[in-house]
């Protein structure tokens, strides 16, 4: 029975795991943060996997904040946001995705 239950939940966590592996592009760090928690759960609940991507995470919601504001200072498109975003999530599905 032990051995069933491990199995099953291998299995639910390799389609989360699949599931973000083909989420190619995320628009915002708000987005991003939303599906890690939909497939990995929250930090409370999986601390073992947001551990791996805690500095990433941290990287990335500083670019976001820097963005922001010279958008808001200098009139920038938000195109830097996704593309910027967009990177920081390959590396993070870099810490998942086989």
């Amino acid at each position: 029975m032990k051995n069933l239950i491990k199995r099953i939940l291998k299995e639910e966590y390799n389609k989360k795991e699949h599931d973000i592996c083909n989420m190619m592009t995320v628009d915002t760090y708000e987005e991003g943060i939303k599906l890690l928690e939909k497939y990995l759960g929250t930090i409370k609940e999986n601390p073992v996997d947001w551990g791996k991507i805690k500095q990433p995470l941290k990287m990335w919601k500083e670019s976001i904040i820097e963005i922001r504001k010279e958008i808001d200072r200098d009139g920038m498109s938000g195109d830097s946001e996704v593309d910027e975003s967009d990177t920081w999530w390959a590396t993070i599905q870099g810490s998942f995705c086989k």
